[in-house]
């Protein structure tokens, strides 16, 4: 770029329609799960390496200041405060000392957008435009009129259509000349008036069609409350809880939630689809379908802070399956709706299994009834805090040991039936099984998402076939065959077991690494020596047949064959799916494949080289991200 190029974002409205928030929290501050808007912006706009940034003030200017300075922008962003509005034109003109030096880019601070601005700038720099416009398809805002070039023609209401012009809406971003600040004049003004203004005086004023990315203006509390649960549910989680707040572990949380900075939340309060902003203290009671701000309660539409409504329901669930799975309330009464695919055999074996484990005592959800439609049925909801979800609330380690011995005490029952008993289950975790496992891990994680090239690719098989027959060796019993914490659900403090139907016959130290060793949820050390050890009384206890040290010796193989099987389907889940949020839980499965991998070195070596050569290409793939767990 030869150009100058300065960035300034019009961030000092009184954001009027998300009152009483923006009574307490500048527009620009809102958070997204934690990151203010703000942040998130000027993040996107440093990409573009500017000479100079700067953005605008007027509506709490202390808090937005103040958060600037105690950032590691303070040095990088320029702040123009405005005692009195200055509308949008006004902004740029009082901005001038700033923005008169080749080519300006200005972006609204309220809007959430995928917008390529560098695509914007190059486009405006390869045309002769005084100003470039970025605009879009979006039916709500439509009031843009332009020709059938793309010309700005003028606003709807305030200029006559002609022949061949539509109406689009302005995105909030576009790029300027310096010179368009001499069509602005002192003082409060529009920039739609320096558009006219220039349009009149001959100058070239362009649109760029962006209609097809993602676009939010948070300006009411509805759409803000959307653009959070967007977030969530792009990082496939329901719950974003900050380490600041307090409260957590005794809130019943159902739906998606947000708790954010420094909230402190009483005993006794329910949260359900509810964004709890900074600083809010939460008394006790039931709150459904809000943003709590301080001591308001701002009301949502329904549906707007949710997973996405259809036809059969909500639709609930963040996982990798390709089951889908819908809440259906009626009379404060709901139960959850699993479609599937025609002649997806997980269908009978779910409704089976389901009754097999239920006989068994084994805490699953009940099956209620077929459903209304062909490959669809009915079960008992047991709520959306997960595990995984429970673990973000800060917890001391005695709740956290207590929880997850409950959840051994499921395992262990599940690992003491008799097998003669479980001709249900008659799919064998054998070594066919586990070579799949290491293949899909090769193909889908080594070679496809890190680009290794193998040099020996029969010696590492040879290695692989090696694992697999030791694995095979070890005593089978019915296990859940992915046994870890999204599978878990916390109701009433009790956990429930669910996705069990790829339960099959294999070794119990399968399910116990998949739970222990964790890749979403990491235990300390000592807990997991603790949470073992319990695990093989209960066992012992239930079982006078059970090898204490036999299971333990299959524990590193189980825990090689789990984790290569993990980073395969993360891969294959972010690569091919297009569910990019699984790749934040490589860091931690790879770590625990580089430890175990070094473990068996002489064993192994082959699998040692690949991981650690794994490690290096995937630290540079994934942009130097740590490996430390």
């Amino acid at each position: 770029m030869n150009r100058q190029l300065c960035c300034f974002i019009v961030a000092a409205g009184k954001g009027e329609r998300l009152m009483p928030i923006t009574a307490h929290i500048p527009k620009p501050l809102l958070p997204i799960t934690g990151k203010p808007l703000l942040q998130t912006l000027l993040e996107k706009i440093f990409m573009l390496k500017p000479d100079a940034v700067g953005l605008n003030t007027h509506h709490l200017s202390a808090k937005v200041i103040e958060w600037i300075n105690s950032s590691s922008l303070s040095e990088r962003v320029r702040v123009f405060n405005e005692p009195i509005l200055l509308d949008t034109g006004g902004a740029l003109k009082n901005a001038s000392s700033m923005l008169s030096h080749g080519i300006f880019l200005v972006h609204n601070g309220d809007i959430i957008t995928d917008i390529d601005l560098q695509n914007i700038v190059e486009y405006h720099i390869s045309s002769s435009n005084m100003a470039t416009l970025a605009v879009h398809d979006c039916k709500q805002f439509n009031n843009v009129v332009i020709s059938p070039e793309g010309s700005y023609v003028g606003i709807k209401g305030r200029f006559n259509a002609q022949n061949g012009s539509r109406c689009v809406a302005f995105t909030g971003i576009a790029v300027y000349n310096s010179e368009f600040l001499k069509y602005i004049p002192e003082g409060v003004s529009s920039v739609i008036d320096a558009w006219a203004a220039a349009t009149a005086d001959g100058q070239k004023i362009q649109t760029l069609d962006c209609t097809g990315c993602s676009w939010t203006d948070i300006g009411t509390p509805s759409s803000y409350a959307a653009s959070v649960a967007r977030e969530l549910s792009a990082s496939g989680e329901t719950l974003f809880i900050s380490s600041s707040s307090t409260g957590c572990e005794y809130t019943t949380i159902n739906g998606l939630a947000a708790i954010e900075h420094r909230t402190v939340i009483e005993q006794g309060v329910s949260l359900e689809n509810c964004i709890v902003l900074s600083d809010t203290f939460v008394k006790s009671g039931s709150y459904r379908n809000c943003i709590l701000v301080q001591d308001k309660m701002v009301d949502l539409e329904q549906g707007c802070f949710s997973m996405p409504v259809a036809p059969d329901g909500v639709l609930i669930g963040s996982g990798g399956s390709d089951r889908r799975y819908y809440r259906i309330t009626r009379e404060n009464e709901s139960k959850v709706l699993m479609i599937c695919a025609a002649d997806d055999p997980d269908f009978d074996r779910h409704i089976k299994y389901t009754e097999f484990f239920t006989k068994h005592k084994i805490p699953v959800p009940a099956f209620l009834g077929y459903g209304p439609k062909p490959w669809s049925a009915f079960f008992e909801d047991v709520g959306d805090t997960s595990l995984y979800s429970w673990m973000k609330c800060i917890r001391n380690e005695q709740a956290i040991e207590e929880m997850y011995k409950k959840v051994l005490d499921i395992a262990a029952s599940i690992h003491s039936i008799d097998i003669a008993e479980a001709g249900v289950i008659s799919r064998v975790f054998d070594y066919d099984h586990l070579i799949w496992e290491t293949s899909y891990f090769l193909e889908r994680f080594a070679r496809d998402y890190c680009g290794i090239a193998l040099d020996d690719e029969a010696a590492l098989r040879k290695e692989f076939a090696a694992l697999a027959e030791k694995a095979d060796s070890f005593r089978k019993t019915v296990i859940h065959r992915d046994f870890q914490s999204q599978n878990i659900m916390i109701k009433d403090n009790e956990p429930r077991v669910i996705d069990f139907q790829g339960a099959r016959i294999g070794p119990s130290g399968y399910d116990i690494a998949s739970m222990l060793w964790d890749p979403y949820v990491q235990l300390t050390d000592a807990l997991r020596s603790r949470l073992l050890e319990y695990y093989l009384s209960i066992r012992k206890a239930a079982d006078s047949s059970f090898d204490a040290d036999e299971f333990n010796e299959s524990l590193i193989f189980c825990r090689l064959q789990r984790h290569m099987q993990a980073l395969g389907a993360y891969a294959f889940l972010s690569e091919v799916q297009g569910k990019k949020y699984f790749q934040k839980h490589m860091p931690a499965c790879l770590k625990m494949l580089h430890e175990e991998s070094m473990s068996v070195r002489f064993q192994y070596p082959g699998l040692f080289e690949l991981v650690s050569e794994i490690m290096k290409k995937f630290k540079s793939k994934a942009g130097n991200c740590q490996l430390e767990g």
